[in-house]
């Protein structure tokens, strides 16, 4: 886990650029150590001092953060032995031992024991082939000094980040955004149609546009190479398409959840691999419970600390009592943590620094502050439960997407069955099947139906006409529309809620220079998921995950197992803000508000101003405001 930047392209003035802000702003990601490549011609020159040649073709910037082979033989940028290919790698490779073992036996030989040089010895070996042998999160350039390329690529799941941004023949990139700002001094105003996505529905990181105007992201599953010659970024190819994993089809519901067990356990076990202490955050419910009980089954005498995140007041939020249920069960060390409204108020503005882009909300913090106690208790590696619920149908709204499926079958009556056994109140049939309906109605139908409910796409503290006048589109997030709804809903999760999530776990833990794995995002558990039947995701009495409960039986305890309320990572968000009364008072003024032309202050401001314990939808509004108006100005973009 480490921090990379770079630029490519023609006549690189290396001393006019702010190298040293650039490294000093990638410490956190890499405080183990610095290096630095630049090409001239083919000439290349490495060191940690930035004492750069004045012109380069491409110079790469690396920051380190030790997990593997400690020793100076992992420094980076890392070359191969033949001095044809250079890298700078921000991520981990989990089976780099079984790669490296087959590459030895075809007659290479390795000088460390680190995960780096394997991907160097494969990528010459197949070349872009071998971006899907890595099982691991991973962002990184790769410089091709005979091809005269810099090919860049990401993770499948976009674990790591990777920004690019494009200027006068010359490409940038980096692990954070600030990096390519100052490289190419870009991104200075706000992305319109990114504005509406976070303001009217919190959405930040899906697709390749980023809150900057004119910083992007490599997608996903995707790489790129730029041209030393020109400076050109070519068009981002995907590499990995889904197949080549045994075929599910058929298999019995015990089967299924037979072969569920092995491949998660698999795959966590090659998420433990590391030369540094190992810990995990626990929330209490099934995923991260999962990776607790299962780093326990696998290894019965592992020294195990867990960090929990307890709301003060042990509310309806708190979790505390699974989390003492688990921790029991498994003989598990537990740190809790219990952050109060005047400490987010001190921290905000150094979480906005740090993620660069608006958060969410208040759980965002709450999880900062759990990756801060890791740090404190000396956890290098975290282990966390990103990813199950949008592998495995966890989320409740997703029977929704369930029933309009059966609906669409012409299972009526199992359908009326599933809502009764879920619902228990008028109220909640009532959005069961509000969910059901946006997935069978057309796209113009359903905006209809989100606004009849109280969610039009222009509510009226939004300025519609601002938004407009810049070729905004006004779209909702979509539901799943057939003839596969469960199945697409599932892709939006994983193209839309993930991205977002997988950025704050991130920045978050990179903050305290952590590396965090997220052992429920492999490729092959991916694969395993969509060649389930939907009953095996989503049970017909309603049961959310049901697959993956029952391949967890006898490994998490019964208690955890048989849950059926999902609270989630949830912080009392309303009772942080209405705490912060006086602090938002001297942040959200007429005047602040005003100067974010996107908003209607007049309508807006009585909105905030009836701030309540518990309000829940003027408690997200607020929420944004303060973040919106708070990164803003910390980052230095113009909102106009």
């Amino acid at each position: 886990m480490c921090g990379i930047a770079g630029i490519v392209g023609r006549e690189i003035e290396a001393n006019g650029l702010p190298l040293r802000e650039v490294m000093d702003d990638m410490a956190n990601r890499g405080p183990d150590d610095v290096g630095w490549l630049s090409s001239i011609g083919g000439e290349i020159h490495r060191g940690r001092e930035l004492v750069v040649p004045e012109h380069s073709e491409a110079l790469l910037l690396h920051r380190r953060l030790s997990i593997l082979d400690l020793s100076e033989a992992g420094w980076q940028p890392m070359g191969s032995p033949d001095g044809r290919y250079y890298i700078a790698f921000n991520g981990l490779v989990y089976n780099y031992l079984e790669i490296k073992e087959q590459l030895a036996a075809e007659g290479c030989e390795f000088r460390s024991n680190t995960d780096t040089e394997v991907i160097l010895a494969a990528y010459a070996k197949w070349g872009s082939l071998s971006f899907k042998r890595f099982v691991g999160m991973f962002a990184f350039a790769i410089l091709d000094v005979y091809r005269r390329r810099v090919v860049l690529a990401r993770d499948p799941f976009g674990i790591k980040p990777l920004f690019l941004g494009r200027r006068e023949r010359k490409v940038a990139f980096g692990s954070q955004i600030g990096a390519v700002r100052r490289l190419l001094r870009v991104g200075t105003r706000v992305n319109p149609q990114r504005l509406y996505d976070y303001l009217r529905f919190g959405m930040t990181d899906h697709g390749e546009e980023t809150l900057f105007d004119g910083v992007d992201q490599l997608l996903p599953g995707h790489y790129a190479e730029v041209s030393l010659d020109t400076g050109v970024l070519g068009r981002a190819k995907p590499y990995n398409t889904e197949g080549g994993a045994p075929s599910a089809t058929g298999l019995s519901f015990n089967d299924a959840a037979a072969r569920l067990r092995e491949t998660f356990l698999r795959n966590l076990e090659l998420h433990l691999r590391s030369d540094v202490p190992v810990g995990a955050a626990l929330s209490g419910g099934i995923d991260s419970s999962a990776i607790v009980a299962g780093m326990r089954h696998l290894k019965p005498d592992l020294d195990i600390h867990a960090i929990s995140f307890i709301p003060a007041g042990s509310g309806a939020v708190s979790e505390e009592r699974w989390i003492d249920c688990v921790t029991a069960a498994t003989n598990t060390h537990v740190h809790k943590v219990t952050p109060a409204a005047e400490q987010m108020q001190y921290d905000l503005d150094e979480m906005i620094r740090v993620h660069e882009q608006p958060v969410g909300s208040a759980s965002v913090y709450a999880q900062y502050r759990v990756f801060q106690r890791a740090k404190e208790i000396g956890i290098t590696v975290m282990l966390d439960g990103q990813g199950a619920d949008e592998l495995f149908a966890g989320y409740p709204y997703l029977i929704g997407a369930r029933l309009a499926g059966l609906v669409r079958k012409g299972h009526v009556g199992h359908a009326w069955r599933l809502a009764s056994n879920v619902s228990t109140s008028r109220r909640q049939r009532a959005q069961l099947w509000m969910h059901a309906l946006s997935a069978l109605a057309p796209p113009r139908l359903e905006m209809l139906l989100r606004a009849s409910a109280g969610k039009p796409c222009y509510p009226e503290w939004l300025n519609q006409s601002w938004f407009a006048e810049r070729g905004v589109e006004p779209r909702p997030p979509r539901s799943s529309h057939g003839p596969h709804y469960l199945r697409t809903s599932l892709r939006i999760a994983q193209n839309g809620t993930l991205p977002r999530l997988l950025r704050f776990e991130d920045r978050n833990s990179m903050a305290w220079s952590i590396e965090s794995r997220v052992p429920f995002l492999s490729t092959e558990l991916r694969e395993l998921s969509n060649q389930l039947p939907d009953g095996y995701l989503i049970s017909g009495d309603g049961t959310t995950k049901s697959i993956f409960r029952a391949a967890m039986e006898g490994i998490v305890p019964d208690e955890i197992l048989q849950r059926r309320e999902k609270i989630g990572f949830t912080a009392p968000q309303g009772h942080w803000l209405a705490g912060s009364a006086s602090w938002l008072r001297n942040k959200v003024t007429a005047q602040t508000v005003g100067e974010i032309p996107a908003l209607n202050a007049e309508l807006l401001l009585p909105i905030l101003s009836r701030q309540t314990p518990g309000a829940g939808n003027e408690s997200t509004i607020l929420w944004r405001t303060i973040n919106i108006l708070r990164w803003a100005e910390i980052c230095n973009v113009s909102l106009a």
